[in-house]
């Protein structure tokens, strides 16, 4: 099984990507969304809470994140292929 991300920024779908597993999915993920957030994987993985006034406009779940930063939203999923 495969495991596919793909990435839309507003209306704009980046090209997609593939992982051998869902793990190497989710990392991947969680550091487009740290990117965006402008923190560490770490601290958005533990310690989304704590971050600041942005907390409020991101969202990581198992298979989808979403993200509201300078006016622009980010969305991923995670498929199974």
């Amino acid at each position: 099984m495969k495991y596919l991300l793909i990435e839309v920024v507003e209306r704009d779908i980046s090209a997609p990507e593939f992982f051998d597993t869902y793990t190497e999915a989710y990392d991947r993920m969680c550091e487009y969304v740290a990117q965006v957030c402008d923190v560490s994987v770490d601290d958005l993985r533990y310690g989304l809470s704590e971050l600041g006034d942005f907390d409020d406009n991101v969202c990581v779940r198992k298979n989808c994140a979403w993200a509201t930063r300078y006016g622009t939203n980010f969305d991923w999923k995670i498929f199974e292929v």
